[in-house]
């Protein structure tokens, strides 16, 4: 019968479109993932900057206290 070959055509496509949906919601939950892990990284970096910019900071102070005694 035609109809039952439409129909098999059917459910084939939806098993497809059901094994691509799998395979979409599998890369979204690893992409998901990463993102969770950049997004720590990068706290992490901001942090770090944040830390290194005050202690240039501190040793440029320490640098002009230092020079301020000798030269003067």
């Amino acid at each position: 019968m035609v109809l039952a070959g439409e129909i098999e055509e059917l459910r084939a496509q939806v098993e497809a479109a059901e094994r691509a949906r799998k395979i979409a919601e599998g890369e979204l939950h690893e992409a998901s993932d990463r993102v969770s892990e950049l997004s720590a990284s990068q706290s992490s970096f901001s942090a770090q900057k944040r830390k290194l910019e005050n202690d240039i900071q501190a040793m440029h102070v320490s640098r002009s206290f230092l020079l301020a005694f000798t030269v003067g």
